[in-house]
């Protein structure tokens, strides 16, 4: 059985969440799956799997759910390449090797270092 990369690690293992990500992952279900309602799977017209698992099992979650929480979908599906931010310490997947920062905070990192620079800037064109 051929299965997509993003359901299992490099090891050939399922992928397994912690009781957090778990936590985590059930309110996201709860509030963006369209297929869940009442603690069933309106496609599977059964008890929803994925909120009583601790793997990632189902496939609606994993392709449509998951990935619109970046910071878990980073946390639970690419546990190698993900980075915490050094500001907020949200898990983030970096674009470069030299990334710190998730995408909110090297905004206002951003912002922050060009007033440095231009009131630095300012300061020298007064002398």
């Amino acid at each position: 059985m051929n299965l997509l990369p993003i359901e299992r690690n490099k090891n050939s293992a399922l992928i397994h969440m912690t009781p957090n990500q778990r936590k985590s992952a059930n309110a996201l279900i709860r509030k963006i799956c369209c297929n869940y309602c009442d603690g069933q799977c309106a496609a599977l017209d059964c008890e929803c799997v994925q909120m009583i698992s601790y793997s990632v099992c189902c496939k609606w979650f994993r392709h449509c759910v998951l990935p619109q929480d970046k910071s878990l979908f980073t946390e639970i599906v690419q546990p190698q390449q993900s980075k915490h931010c050094v500001i907020c310490g949200k898990t983030f997947t970096p674009k470069s090797n030299r990334g710190k920062y998730c995408e909110n905070c090297a905004r206002t990192e951003r912002k922050k270092k060009k007033a440095e620079y231009e009131k630095k800037r300012r300061y020298n064109m007064d002398i």
